[in-house]
């Protein structure tokens, strides 16, 4: 199939015009869970609004044009290490474990309880226009870019609306379409189930508000960036639309939730299908500049949203031509961007992986390090890790690889021979050993891979988790025990309970604690009651949700603070403890460490207890 390169870029502008303009309309409703019925924007702008919806999307093509082809989950994951300095949600979550280098998939599984939230969804146009015409491929590379902050339907949603968007380069029925977006999605995943239900609701009531309220009780989520509903409602506001650009981003603005993502979707959708729909009195207030937000750093960012168009078409030809796609774009009067290619296996990583692999280097190797279930390692265990090598050359590749551990750790073996055909696959087993960990606990460990292969040196290296560790008393029996939580997150069993644990802030910087749970709840630190929550609301992040104290100093000279949780009784539930910097978003502190030393006197003293 050959796509008149015109044609094609004039729906390229479509797309980003429309997504700025949705955006902007969107933007005063975000987070609103309330309906509205409006015919425009409210307030009428003077300008573009900065949005995360088109910022990332730009540095991803600066990333592309970096660092070559294959679109690849290793480049893209420096996304959050370098180029941004923004951490809400699944964006702090991704963040905070490549920096403690745990990458992709892994960055977007561990610790993540925002996976199924909208900020992969809302990058998908990118790899709808490099790869119009071609759903299949959209979707491939969609998935390269979610699993980097996101597992599940959260990576679904992106698969689904790159390859929604790339059909609509060469055609215009609406359920056609969204048939195209199901087709990339697994059969039985809650998103594909959501999508279908809200169609049939849309067609049974013909109202948006009824249609809207439908989803809510059969998808509901408390949190209002969830995939399942903004998706839906975005379905719902296009059906509605019957075309009209206005009327279809009014229509997801109307139905509330995450309304600046579900806005500038929904106007790319319609500005792609159609650039004619997309009128002056919608282009004219807000101009055609491109705004970044002021959390994006170390970008070049292009002056204007059609500079930005001019880059993502010229890259298309090199990406179709790469990745061997039956679609062409024809009477290309502009040179294409000549993109490196870093390899010409360009199915190096596979969709489905398992989420509980890091990918640590691609070059002279492809390296991978599969982790144990719980991923994060308690004291005084023998873990299994696999690490899985990938040839992404024409050459066969044999050596040695040498693995190091931190003090007092033991690693088995600690020397391995390897070798890889072209283009070949090979796996190898070894064991991290941890030591007691009494003293303290911190978040920064390294498995360092030193590899000789082929008469070169080079390395890599790969964050190793730990457990946090509680002491939990048991307000109705006494009974104390030691609980190694496997992430900021822990179960609370029925009862009434105080956890206790010691931490300490390798900063200066003032942060902020959060703690909530599904049960009711008293915080205090260093002996000073400093928060509570009703668990009414569990959304555990560091700018919604529930509030957060203010952590200045510690308790005493030593640095150690001390945190005392006190949970009332009630269903078995949850409960998440994080820090976070005060800025940004709250972005996730990578410099914690733990200790329960200083509380073990508890456990020493009390004969009931006992370890878990």
């Amino acid at each position: 199939m050959t796509i008149d390169f015109a044609e094609y870029r004039k729906k390229v502008t479509g797309c980003y015009i429309g997504k700025a303009v949705g955006g902007t309309l969107g933007m005063p409703f975000e987070g609103n869970l309330s309906t509205r019925d409006i015919s425009y924007y409210e307030p009428v702008p003077t300008g573009v609004v900065a949005n995360d919806d088109l910022d990332l999307q730009v540095i991803n093509l600066e990333l592309i044009r970096r660092f070559g082809l294959p679109v690849d989950r290793y480049h893209l994951s420096k996304l959050w290490w370098n180029m941004q300095d923004m951490g809400p949600d699944e964006y702090g979550v991704a963040r905070w474990n490549v920096q403690l280098g745990r990458n992709a998939p892994l960055s977007g599984f561990y610790a993540n309880k925002f996976h199924g939230g909208m900020g992969a969804a809302i990058r998908s146009e990118l790899w709808a226009c490099l790869t119009p015409g071609d759903p299949a491929l959209a979707a491939r590379l969609a998935y390269e870019d979610a699993c980097t902050d996101h597992y599940d339907d959260g990576i679904h949603a992106c698969m689904f609306l790159a390859a929604l968007e790339s059909a609509g380069f060469v055609q215009t029925d609406t359920e056609c379409l969204i048939a195209d977006g199901l087709s990339v999605l697994p059969d039985g995943c809650v998103l594909k189930t959501g999508i279908q239900d809200a169609v049939g609701y849309w067609k049974s009531t013909h109202n948006i508000y009824a249609a809207r309220e439908l989803v809510l009780q059969n998808h509901f989520s408390q949190n209002w960036t969830d995939v399942t509903i903004n998706l839906s409602f975005i379905m719902i506001a296009w059906l509605a639309s019957g075309g009209d650009f206005g009327k279809g981003i009014c229509c997801a603005a109307d139905l509330g939730y995450d309304a600046d993502c579900t806005c500038a979707t929904l106007g790319s959708i319609m500005g792609i299908i159609n650039p004619a729909s997309i009128s002056e009195e919608w282009t004219k207030p807000i101009g055609r500049d491109l705004i970044l937000s002021s959390g994006i750093c170390g970008i070049h960012e292009p002056r204007t949203v059609d500079e930005f168009c001019d880059l993502v078409a010229n890259t298309a030809v090199s990406v179709l031509a790469y990745y061997k796609s039956p679609v062409r774009l024809g009477n290309t009067n502009n040179p294409s961007i000549v993109l490196r290619k870093w390899t010409e296996k360009s199915d190096i990583f596979n969709e489905q992986e398992d989420s509980h692999i890091s990918v640590i280097a691609v070059q002279p190797l492809t390296v991978k390090l599969k982790y144990p279930l719980q991923v994060a390692l308690k004291p005084n265990s023998t873990n299994e890790f696999e690490l899985e090598l990938v040839n992404p050359n024409n050459e066969t590749i044999s050596g040695s690889c040498t693995f190091l551990v931190p003090e007092n750790w033991c690693v088995t073996p600690a020397d391995i021979k390897i070798a890889c055909k072209p283009f070949g696959y090979a796996s190898y087993k070894f064991s991290v050993t941890t030591p007691s960990l009494d003293k303290r606990r911190p978040q920064k460990n390294w498995l360092d891979l030193h590899f000789y292969t082929n008469g070169l040196h080079w390395s890599a290296e790969a964050g190793l988790a730990l457990t946090t560790p509680w002491i939990r008393e048991n307000l109705d029996t006494g009974e104390i025990e030691i609980i190694e939580a496997y992430a900021p997150f822990q179960d609370v069993p029925a009862g009434r309970f105080v956890y206790h644990t010691t931490f300490k802030l390798n900063t200066s910087v003032d942060m902020i604690m959060s703690a909530q749970s599904t049960r009711r709840l008293c915080a205090c630190l260093n002996g000073q009651q400093v928060l509570t929550g009703d668990g009414s609301m569990y959304v555990p992040a560091f700018h919604r949700g529930s509030p957060t104290a203010k952590v200045t100093s510690s308790a005493d000279n030593s640095g150690w603070n001390y945190v005392d949780i006190t949970i009332e009784d009630g269903d078995p539930g949850e409960l998440f403890v994080g820090f976070s910097r005060r800025h940004s978003c709250g972005e996730w502190l990578i410099g914690v460490e733990y200790s329960i030393m200083p509380l073990m006197h508890k456990v020493s003293a009390d004969p009931k207890h006992k370890t878990k």
